[in-house]
């Protein structure tokens, strides 16, 4: 369960990270979506995941899956902080 500090910490850091071109309706509009964009992804990934334990062979796939995701994002943060691409 989540505490109050951090879903207000969480609330400020999606504040912070807004669009500075909306403002507004359009910039609440945007959060809000953004908001139920991330916790519908969050949930049906758990869901996938709960519905893949049930047997040990699905539980290996279950890590491998999200250990080659894993190692999908570090592979774009280490392009995005690479000096070839901060040139662009």
């Amino acid at each position: 369960m989540l505490e109050p500090d951090t879903c207000v910490e969480r609330f400020v850091v999606g504040l912070d990270s807004a669009r500075e071109d909306l403002s507004g309706l359009a910039e609440s509009v945007s959060l809000f979506g953004n908001a139920v964009g991330i916790y519908l992804l969050l949930l049906y990934s758990m869901g996938f995941a709960e519905y893949f334990s049930s047997k040990s062979w699905q539980r290996i796939g279950i890590r491998i899956l999200g250990s080659w995701m894993a190692a999908s994002a570090f592979l774009v943060l280490a392009l995005m902080l690479s000096p070839v691409a901060m040139q662009s």
